[in-house]
């Protein structure tokens, strides 16, 4: 491995584990300290159950609720999909890897003047054939006329010489021209020279020159013929003129991406690229003494790269602020969703509470439907004796029977509240009905005592309201969409810059011909690239809207805060205030009723003897069942003010996967 290859693989090794070393932090999977994360949707359908006849205690039906109810669990999906969101815009912070390969063959027709020029290279292969065979025929006659020239008496200036120069002047006018000139020397040397001996070497020359002229020829003639025969082989082996060529083309591309919370991104890749071009249906040879050829020999082109890209905002996008806004506002959303599934958790148990106080009160509604029922009976059976001995006219039996119907409407009436607080009970514990009685919930707990009133006074009031804002997830789960809210304005406000990138890349290649592989080894470097992008829009209108919108969605948030928390000092005091009340009308209440049943018991005994009238009786009876049905009213107004003052302040449910304290649903909070 040469210096350059362990250069690259170094530079490719080092920027990975630059780029992977920090995996991004789970920050959405972190739960809010004291908050229970949300549990996993069940899309199973509401539960059938069945109940003890002697019905449930409250705490129970709080539990149920807090598995069952179908707002607290929408509440958690909403948690859920909140979560989901963190989940997406911590995805912008993924590593990525991004691969493709991709294979093109494209098959195209040569354009005209390509075309003309391989039928032009045929042409003239042909022509330069025919003119090698031109040649040696006209080489062999010039060769045949010398031979002929050779063969006669060795004499000059003869007839018979005369002729054949003729002859072979039309086939090598300048030999003939040559043969000539020494002809004549030859013909005027006997007047120079008598005594011949100049003629002598003359023809001697002459001979020379025809013998070596031959002699040259032979040697064209072979030339020739070889040259023939090779083009006649070339032009073979080069076949007919291609109309098509061919293109195929391969790529392979692949990188890691990572775009980190400051607003820079890295990204080292590979890619690589092979390119063969030919003439269609023909060897890639254009080497044609070795056999078929006509290709366009152009050998593939392998170009390899290696390397490592960077981005770098200058303006907009910088920072963790401007980049992971979307991300950490996401983040407190979801710890809001959160703080949502327990205000829900304590909305339905307040909901259920609510409900078991309205069944205890059909319940006890019933009771006292019935006594009165009974009481009447009685009232209707003394009557009868009483007109039997001739001491009340018979007339009065009606009032006494109507007023007994009366108490058995009133029953039924309170029969039918009865199954409908049920039902209701039922409803917001969130659980289903079977065709069996029993699968509908009855009361077991009693009211709960009354509080002393000075449990709720002026002074302890201000304070329930005070913790109450630290409490009440709803408050805090406003004040994490507030401070969500300012996360997106204060990044709105950085990206009202222009934009300014740096972006750039150092990189390896490798290029060879052939085989793949020998490119990785003609690896040189490094090589770089630097740009710079400037976007300044005029007016900025995208980006001030944004502004704009973020900023009303903060305002919204800070204004829905405040007045939630204001709303929740309100009713703590409001409800502690009816608390004081309710306690004062418990107590008025339950002296009524003692004292009506003082007076009930003493009318009917005063009615067997006749010292009061019918009427009376009927009336003292109405007006007791009166009163037990107001204290019933009372201690079910007490009970559910006391649940509603523990809501207000936070304290009726504060974690939802906790077991529930009986105190914490039917006493005041301390």
């Amino acid at each position: 491995m040469n210096r350059a290859t362990r250069t690259a693989h170094t530079a490719v090794g080092v920027t990975l584990l630059f780029s992977l070393a920090a995996a991004p932090p789970r920050a959405f999977a972190q739960a809010q300290p004291g908050v229970a994360a949300p549990r996993a949707g069940d899309p199973r359908e509401p539960p059938v159950m069945r109940f003890d006849p002697q019905g449930i205690d409250l705490v129970q039906a709080v539990a149920i609720t807090l598995q069952n109810a179908p707002d607290l669990r929408l509440s958690e999906a909403a948690a859920s999909q909140a979560l989901g969101a963190v989940q997406q815009q911590v995805g912008l912070f993924d590593t990525n890897l991004f691969a493709d390969t991709n294979y093109n063959y494209q098959q195209q027709l040569l354009t005209p003047t390509d075309f003309l020029g391989e039928v032009l290279k045929r042409d003239n292969l042909r022509q330069q054939v025919a003119d090698q065979a031109a040649t040696r025929t006209r080489l062999n006659s010039i060769r045949d006329q010398l031979g002929t020239i050779r063969n006669l008496p060795a004499e000059c200036g003869t007839g018979n010489t005369s002729a054949q120069l003729a002859a072979l002047r039309r086939l090598d006018p300048d030999t003939a021209t040559e043969l000539e000139l020494l002809d004549a020397l030859c013909a005027s040397s006997s007047q120079v020279d008598p005594s011949q001996g100049l003629r002598r070497d003359l023809i001697t020359i002459r001979q020379r020159v025809v013998t070596d002229t031959i002699d040259r020829l032979g040697q064209g003639v072979n030339d020739a013929i070889t040259a023939e025969t090779f083009l006649t082989k070339f032009a073979t082996n080069l076949g007919v003129a291609p109309d098509q060529e061919f293109f195929r083309n391969q790529a392979f591309n692949a990188s890691l991406a990572r775009l980190f919370r400051n607003g820079l991104s890295f990204s080292p890749f590979f890619n690589g690229t092979g390119n063969v071009s030919n003439f269609l249906d023909k060897p890639f040879n254009s080497d044609c003494e070795a056999g078929p050829c006509g290709g366009k020999g152009q050998f593939p082109l392998y170009n390899l790269k290696v390397g490592v890209n960077a981005f770098v905002p200058l303006a907009r996008g910088l920072g963790a602020a401007a980049t992971a806004a979307g991300e950490r506002s996401a983040l407190i959303n979801e710890q809001a969703a959160r703080l949502d599934v327990q205000h829900q958790a304590a909305v339905s148990a307040l909901g259920t509470i609510n409900a078991y106080w309205g069944l205890r009160a059909a319940q006890d509604n019933i009771d006292i439907a019935t006594r009165s029922v009974e009481l009447q009976g009685r009232v209707l059976q003394l009557t009868r004796q009483t007109i039997a001995a001739g001491n009340l006219p018979a007339v009065e039996l009606a009032r006494v029977q109507a007023s007994e119907a009366r108490s058995q409407t009133a029953l039924r009436d309170a029969q039918v509240a009865f199954e409908q607080a049920r039902v209701g009970l039922a409803t917001a514990m969130g659980i289903a009905v079977g065709s069996d009685d029993a699968t509908l919930p009855r009361a077991r707990d009693q009211f709960p005592a009354a509080p002393d009133a000075t449990s709720v006074d002026e002074q302890r009031l201000a304070q329930l309201a005070t913790d109450g804002l630290a409490q009440r997830r709803d408050v805090t789960a406003a004040l994490r969409r507030a401070e969500s809210a300012q996360v997106q304005v204060r990044g709105a406000e950085l990206n009202l810059k222009p934009i300014l990138d740096l972006n750039g890349d150092v990189h390896y290649t490798g290029l060879d011909e052939k085989v793949v592989t020998n490119a990785f080894k003609r690896w040189v470097g490094p090589s770089y690239k630097v740009g710079v992008k400037l976007e300044k829009p005029f007016g900025n209108n995208t980006q001030e809207g944004l502004l704009a919108e973020a900023q009303a969605s903060s305002q919204s948030s800070q204004i829905s805060s405040a007045d939630l928390r204001r709303q929740v000092r309100l009713d703590v005091v409001r409800t502690g205030r009816s608390i004081v009340e309710a306690i004062e009308r418990l107590r008025l209440a339950q002296d009524s009723v003692t004292f009506f049943q003082q007076t009930i018991d003493a009318e009917i005994a005063r009615f067997q003897i006749g010292e009061v009238t019918l009427i009376d009786t009927i009336q003292t009876e109405s007006q007791a069942s009166d009163a037990r049905r107001a204290l019933v009213a009372a201690q079910q107004d007490l009970a559910q003010l006391i649940a509603e003052l523990r809501f207000e302040t936070g304290t009726l449910v504060q974690d939802a996967s906790a077991p529930v304290a009986a105190q914490n649903l039917t006493t005041v909070p301390r």
